[in-house]
């Protein structure tokens, strides 16, 4: 159990190491099959076509000596009509195993046979409350009995996929709006600025400057070139604001306050904020 849980320990910590998804999710099964000593690990993902839900086998991890089947056509665009059960013990949101000579579906006996599988373990992964796949954990050696328990806390690294795949169709429809938004601004006298909590860089666009009469080579891109251009009387409300909606205490920061334009006369300015946050709702 030991073992089970330091490579559920990397496994997650892969997940949260990598910016590309698809290393990510490579390098968790890699050390969930190192740790828990399987022949092979390895990741499904469904897909829907023409209202039907295909599966690929996407990625794979393999013990010395064992077959890789990554890529294999036999393992992909299979329907769940073809293993029947099979997705409606997926949707129970469980782990389940067992041993392949015991298994009731000649299909996927035969499927699993042919690779020379002797035991598994199926763990779901949800996304958006979808099945979005499951890991899957092969014994071609022995027939391992796997302990509800081990099931269980494997589960954890599955919960925690599913939630860095939610967390990047969140950034990617956050990007998509941020897009939008800029191309917007172009056409208006409208501006924005971004602030990297986790790199405190800032950037400001072009029209940013323009709207305090200065140039972008006038002012350095930092939050201090913010904060000293808000006007005296307001600095401290909205530091405050922001300081709640950064801790998450509140999903919106929006209002009106005075800026100096560089003539010292008072610029109104309307603003609102989009943040973006990690896994673990840290805004970042």
């Amino acid at each position: 159990m030991v073992h089970l849980l330091t490579g559920i320990s990397e496994a997650n910590h892969a997940l949260l190491s990598y910016k590309n998804s698809a290393i990510a999710l490579q390098m968790s099964i890699t050390e969930l099959g190192k740790y828990t000593a399987v022949d092979r690990c390895y990741i499904f993902r469904n897909e829907f076509e023409n209202s039907v839900i295909k599966f690929y086998y996407e990625y794979e991890w393999c013990n010395i000596g064992v077959k890789p089947y990554i890529g294999s056509p036999d393992l992909n665009g299979l329907t769940y009509d073809s293993f029947p059960g099979l997705l409606e013990k997926l949707l129970l949101k469980k782990p389940f195993h067992g041993l392949v000579a015991e298994n009731n579906n000649p299909h996927f006996k035969e499927i699993m046979e042919m690779q020379g599988i002797k035991a598994y373990l199926f763990t779901p992964i949800f996304s958006n409350e979808k099945l979005w796949g499951w890991i899957g954990f092969d014994d071609c050696r022995n027939e391992r009995i796997w302990e509800d328990v081990e099931a269980k806390a494997i589960q954890s690294v599955a919960n925690n996929i599913g939630l860095r795949l939610e967390q990047e169709v969140t950034d990617k429809n956050l990007k998509n709006a941020i897009n939008e938004l800029e191309l917007y601004i172009k056409s208006s006298k409208q501006a924005k600025w971004e602030w990297d909590l986790i790199e405190n860089k800032v950037a400001f666009s072009f029209n940013w400057f323009g709207m305090l009469g200065y140039t972008e080579q006038e002012l350095e891109q930092n939050y201090d070139t913010w904060r000293n251009n808000v006007h005296r009387e307001d600095i401290d409300e909205i530091e405050k604001k922001l300081k709640i909606f950064i801790e998450g205490k509140t999903d919106y920061l929006e209002g009106i306050f005075r800026m100096m334009h560089k003539n010292s006369s008072i610029v109104w300015i309307k603003y609102s904020a989009l943040a973006i946050q990690d896994i673990n709702k840290k805004t970042v």
